[in-house]
């Protein structure tokens, strides 16, 4: 196009030319770039988290679950921008557009940096592999097969043994590529070329590059345990109390809810609490003896898992503290009854939500659908 305006002899005509072609240039590079940067700010690859020490989960108060419709709305916006021509009439609007996309990250970001983490759920379709949708735990134990394996190729690979190496590195082939029957979504994070390496490595017995394969092999598994290992435990190997039901008082045919059962617990605690402060001993017994009942009627539940425990709840240790409580309620001092309380409330509340409330509270969290008129309010 310039050669052809310098044979016409029009030199301002091929001045303004080539000024616009620099323009359309320009705004071309500067669109993939946008593209580029606008990606990269809505899903980070895990391949850039060399360190799982980066995502800290333990000071993880809300969960942004960055799902596809989010991609779908943020994608569509900047085609919107890419497909603009840039003009001195919709240059303006353009900008705007910009600066509103820009601003949106930037607050969610920054307003929520220190108590918001996004998080990656995994697959559905690994919920098939744990219970109780599968009789054994499918997925866990083929992760335990690679572990092993692994170490078992390491070590006969240093007793440069290759009969037992040729042996483990077959079942690590196995159950490596396992994962990907198991759950189709993740079989492009499986690493074909370094098992083909390994393969290699063991049928011509170089013995020294094996342990080094295996350590990148390691780094690989490493970058997916980082993403989900944590979130996979929470959703599919925390009880779910959810769909269980318990009598109510006196009458067996009425039945409540388990976590409307947990919060009279609760409440009778601190009834005991209560009473005991204002010297109302009669008041006080008689929410122990509710409690207790409470307590006895819980303990049918735990039994479902705790088949082997004789008396799974009440333990014999809450059995004593309770009547310790009891006695000190009769005759005993006010800072007797708080101590024997406060054992009690360790005992019999403390331990098991440490173990069983945390875990369940982590796997609903994560399991609840997005909710955006939740993530603007906060």
């Amino acid at each position: 196009m310039v050669i052809r305006c310098i044979k016409t002899g029009s030199l301002w005509k091929c001045f303004t030319t080539v000024q616009y072609q620099i323009k359309v240039w320009l705004n071309n590079v500067y669109t993939v770039i946008f593209i580029v940067l606008s990606q990269w700010m809505v899903e980070l690859p895990s391949d850039q988290y060399p360190n799982p020490s980066l995502l800290n989960f333990r000071r993880l108060k809300y969960r942004l679950k960055i799902e596809a419709k989010f991609h779908i709305y943020l994608r569509v916006l900047i085609l919107i921008l890419a497909s603009l021509k840039s003009s001195a009439k919709r240059r303006p609007v353009i900008i705007t557009l910009h600066l509103i996309l820009f601003a949106f990250i930037a607050n969610i970001v920054v307003t929520h940096s220190d108590f918001l983490n996004a998080v990656k759920v995994p697959p559905s379709s690994l919920s098939q592999w744990y219970k109780p949708e599968n009789k054994r735990q499918v997925w866990l134990h083929n992760m335990f097969k690679l572990r092993r394996e692994m170490q078992a190729v390491e070590f006969y690979a240093q007793m440069e043994d290759p009969v037992r190496l040729n042996k483990w590195a077959e079942r690590l082939n196995e159950h490596y590529f396992k994962i990907a029957e198991m759950v189709p979504e993740w079989k492009d994070k499986l690493s074909s070329q370094l098992l083909s390496d390994l393969n290699e490595q063991v049928e011509h017995n170089k013995f020294n590059d094996i342990p080094k394969t295996l350590e990148v092999l390691s780094q690989n598994c490493q970058s997916c345990h980082t993403d989900y290992r944590v979130t996979t435990a929470a959703l599919y190997r925390s009880p779910d109390f959810s769909g269980i039901t318990l009598s109510s008082g006196a009458d067996a045919s009425e039945s409540v809810p388990y976590t409307q059962h947990m919060d009279m617990l609760s409440k009778q605690v601190n009834k005991i609490k209560i009473a005991s402060a204002d010297a109302m001993s009669d008041l006080a017994l008689t929410s122990l003896s509710e409690l207790v009942q409470g307590m006895n009627t819980l303990g049918t539940t735990c039994s479902n898992c705790h088949k082997n425990e004789i008396e799974a709840y009440p333990t014999l240790a809450m059995t004593k503290t309770i009547k310790q409580l009891e006695e000190s309620l009769e005759t005993g001092t006010l800072k007797d009854q708080g101590r024997a309380l406060g054992t009690l409330a360790v005992q019999a509340c403390a331990r098991c939500h440490g173990t069983h409330r945390m875990s369940y509270d982590a796997g609903k969290q994560l399991s609840n659908k997005m909710d955006w008129g939740q993530l603007i309010k906060h």
